[in-house]
């Protein structure tokens, strides 16, 4: 029985997904499991890190963006995501940048969980101005989008 068992527990374990190097280096920078943990704990520790560190982590989370495989992952998508948003207003030209790119397998993923995220800029420090900015990036994304009819 205690055989069978440790045979469950091993399979489940080869099922778990590597995690992917960037989204280690994240969890490093901020010591938080960054694609479990809620935005509003995130948050405070990406306004905390110095300038050097703040750095560090958009680098990371672009470099999530720019690779397909990297893009692809889900948690290191969506922990990059949640670094880039938390790190605004350091982060408006590159959240910009990867909502107004349209070419590359999956960047309508990276799309859509910005979007999931966007809605926490008003409350971030010294976001005011690149909250107010929202409501139009969206609609100038939506007024883009190709339709399929």
């Amino acid at each position: 029985m205690a055989e069978r068992r440790t045979t469950e527990i091993t399979k489940r374990i080869k099922k778990r997904p590597k995690r992917s190097s960037v989204l280690s280096q994240m969890e490093a920078l901020l010591s938080v499991d960054l694609y479990l943990t809620d935005f509003e704990k995130i948050a405070p520790r990406v306004q905390r890190l110095n300038q050097s560190g703040r750095r560090r982590l958009l680098s990371l989370c672009e470099r999530a963006f720019s690779e397909l495989g990297l893009r692809k992952d889900e948690p290191t998508r969506l922990a990059a995501v949640k670094g880039i948003v938390a790190l605004v207003p350091d982060s408006t030209d590159a959240i910009r940048h990867w909502i107004n790119t349209k070419s590359g397998k999956d960047i309508y993923e990276v799309h859509f969980s910005l979007f999931c995220f966007l809605d926490e800029v008003p409350d971030l420090p010294h976001a005011e101005k690149f909250a107010t900015e929202i409501p139009s990036l969206i609609e100038q994304y939506l007024l883009k989008l190709n339709s399929i009819y």
